[in-house]
């Protein structure tokens, strides 16, 4: 048994060249990205709710499965001798903004109740988009030179989008104000516990241990582009309403372009129809 766990660890820990982005490894994952959004649009159109919950669940499962593996990956080794080490990774704790998705999905494909299940997919159909978007454009940090690590993040962060915009595709997503102040909520709720984690998780590791959820940590300095910059000149709790406001807003964006576009079309419609009589 314990030969076989070694040789597994060691398969998921085989080496690639860490890839570029937009390498022929990263557009490989936007087309299955693609083409998996474009499956469940054509097959499922307008899930019933019993279906949706269905697919929310296979989603949160995947995401989970593969970041269990990840968090193996990164918490166990072998050395050339064949023997196992480990040591916990507290930097790969898995409470990042684009961790919150799985978790998300998981909760409302579980908690029958109709409202958290409209707030839920609001927040995977906006903020869950924003973030998915901003990895799979910007790739940049998220590859390494572990092949089974970059399968993962590349089908992490392509689910976030992939299921985000089929929420919002379908119809399910952005239906009332109301589901979107609960997505909104959903974010300021996983601001809140990020930060709470930070300070005070970090008062009981090792010196020297990276503990930074959401990338919001008064202990260390964001990594974040553009929030680098900004974290040097302004105070903490201002950082943090800077680091809140601009993802409200954004998500606010998409909810009014759901809402509005299709009345604008409808609209044109009904008065082409006017015309034509």
């Amino acid at each position: 048994m314990k030969r076989f766990f070694a040789s597994f660890i060691d398969f998921l820990d085989m080496d690639m060249p860490t890839p570029e982005p937009y390498d022929e490894f990263h557009i490989c994952f936007v087309i299955i990205m693609a083409l998996s959004c474009f499956l469940l649009c054509r097959y499922f159109p307008a899930p019933s709710e019993k279906t949706l919950r269905k697919i929310l669940l296979v989603y949160a499962l995947v995401c989970i499965f593969l970041e269990v593996y990840k968090q193996l990956s990164f918490t166990f080794d072998v050395t050339d001798a064949g023997e196992i080490t480990s040591g916990y990774q507290w930097y790969a704790f898995p409470f990042q903004f684009c961790s919150i998705p799985m978790y998300v999905a998981l909760l409302a494909a579980l908690i029958p109740s109709k409202k958290f299940l409209h707030g839920a997919i609001s927040f995977l159909a906006t903020f869950g988009v924003i973030a998915g978007v901003l990895v799979m454009a910007i790739p940049t940090t998220v590859f390494i030179d572990t092949i089974g690590i970059n399968i993962q993040t590349m089908v992490h962060h392509g689910g976030q989008v992939c299921i985000g915009l089929y929420l919002l595709i379908s119809g399910g997503a952005c239906k009332t104000i109301g589901a979107e102040l609960g997505g909104i909520g959903f974010f300021v709720a996983a601001v809140g516990t990020a930060l709470i984690l930070d300070c005070t998780v970090i008062r009981f590791l090792p010196e020297g241990t990276t503990f930074d959820m959401f990338f919001l940590s008064p202990y260390f300095d964001t990594t974040l582009p553009v929030y680098v910059n900004i974290e040097p000149c302004v105070p903490f709790p201002v950082f943090v309403l800077l680091y809140i406001f601009p993802f409200i807003t954004v998500s606010l964006l998409i909810y009014a372009c759901k809402t509005s576009i299709p009345r604008l079309i409808a609209d044109h419609k009904k008065r082409k129809a006017i015309k034509a009589n």
